[in-house]
């Protein structure tokens, strides 16, 4: 018998699939539609590099507003 295998949806949220599969160590996930046809990949490095880039601009956006630039 084999672990079922991680698929995520197109609507999930980043935070969720990473915590998946950061939990799993795996490496990809593909990425199905309402439908269960397949759309993608997603790689485990991609989901970082964008969680990543959420944090760097929400904290340029509180360093801008604090600052008084505002928001840009």
């Amino acid at each position: 018998m084999t672990k079922p295998a991680l698929t995520c949806h197109i609507d999930d949220a980043l935070e969720q699939v990473w915590a998946v599969m950061n939990s799993r160590t795996l490496p990809c996930a593909p990425i199905l539609d309402d439908e269960g046809r397949a759309q993608g990949v997603l790689y485990a490095r991609d989901v970082a590099i964008a969680l990543l880039d959420e944090v760097n601009y929400d904290e340029e956006l509180l360093r801008n507003y604090v600052m008084g630039v505002g928001y840009q």
